[in-house]
């Protein structure tokens, strides 16, 4: 399964558009790293020697126990990610620039959670589907011409609205007494007008690391209003534990460069005495409240929504945080 040579596979591979393409240098033989030129086509991952090549000269199937993740520690190269085969290899992969690292693994990882949503729906108990959205998108072409702000913003939540329809067929909601999260990113309208193209690359970056902590706490996603999630739990401590997990893990993306250098409420800021970082990248709001919740599926996206005077105050309670903090209610405190 791992190498497709001409005749055994070849001809399908070349058939496929590639979701994501780019140069890497592979590491060979467990020493030398080689540049290769590699395509995202469906659930493979195909390399060539050569970027006019129309068979791979292997290819790597992105299951859902395959592990991708950064690996500049393990490896001492800097733009490192592995790509982890269970009962077969770890292959590595460096990239030119820490964004197109990010992005390498953003697109991968949407390959993976495609695939679960595609599980889900083909189950008879998922029920009734939307129609099926692309989760995996290919970077713009810079070749293209810069985007404005508006239509940069307008990509970015497109994105997150595509992915979340079809994630909640994978999620029981929580009724009754529920604990709701709402979040914001601190100045995201002043972000989206200096910095347009970083934000689209930032808020990509935001909406997985989100569900990677939803995944991680079994949160509910709820729905997205702009630059802001609103999240469903069933109990305040994993609502908690949630929103702590997401403001450590803010601090290490690898946001793009401008956002940390420029960004007025974005920028790198460190504790003079300790050294420790305080702030580094997009800022989030986040407010926490508990109780009974009334409750009724939305027939457009068929997701849970929530109302009444629980709702209200968790996003009042989110309204008065500023960039990095977690407020909560006097219930849940």
């Amino acid at each position: 399964k791992m190498q497709s040579k001409s005749g055994q596979g070849g001809s399908f591979i070349s058939t496929v558009k590639p979701e994501y393409q780019g140069w890497l240098k592979m590491q060979v033989k467990g020493k030398r790293y080689k540049k290769r030129f590699f395509a995202l086509k469906g659930d493979f991952l195909c390399y060539f020697k050569d970027n006019k090549d129309k068979h791979p000269h292997g290819v790597i199937y992105i299951a859902d126990n395959v592990l991708i993740q950064p690996a500049e520690q393990d490896t001492g190269k800097k733009h490192c990610f592995s790509i982890g085969v269970p009962g077969y290899e770890t292959f590595y992969e460096v990239a030119e620039t820490a964004e197109e690292m990010q992005m390498w693994i953003k697109s991968l990882r949407d390959v993976q959670m495609r695939s679960k949503v595609e599980r889900s729906r083909s189950s008879p108990s998922s029920g009734p589907t939307p129609v099926r959205e692309s989760i995996a998108r290919a970077r713009p072409n810079s070749a293209s011409g810069p985007s404005s702000p508006t239509a940069a913003r307008a990509r970015a939540r497109s994105r997150a609205v595509s992915i979340s329809v079809g994630l909640q067929q994978m999620m029981k909601p929580p009724v009754g007494s529920v604990a709701i999260v709402f979040t914001d990113v601190e100045g995201s309208t002043e972000l989206w007008d200096q910095l347009p193209e970083e934000m689209d690359i930032a808020i990509e970056l935001h909406n997985i690391l989100i569900r990677r902590g939803l995944g991680e706490m079994d949160g509910y996603e709820v729905k997205t209003e702009g630059d802001g999630w609103m999240i469903a739990f069933e109990n305040p401590v994993d609502a908690v534990n949630f929103c702590t997990w997401v403001q450590e893990a803010l601090l290490t993306v690898f946001w793009p460069d401008r956002l940390v250098k420029e960004g007025k409420t974005s920028q790198n800021v460190v504790d003079p005495d300790s050294n420790a970082v305080l702030f580094r990248g997009l800022r989030l709001k986040m407010g926490v409240h508990y109780g009974e919740c009334r409750c009724r599926e939305d027939k457009t996206t068929r997701r849970m929504d929530y109302f009444g005077p629980v709702v209200n105050q968790a996003a009042r309670t989110m309204g008065v945080a500023r960039g990095g903090e977690i407020l909560v209610s006097n219930v849940v405190h």
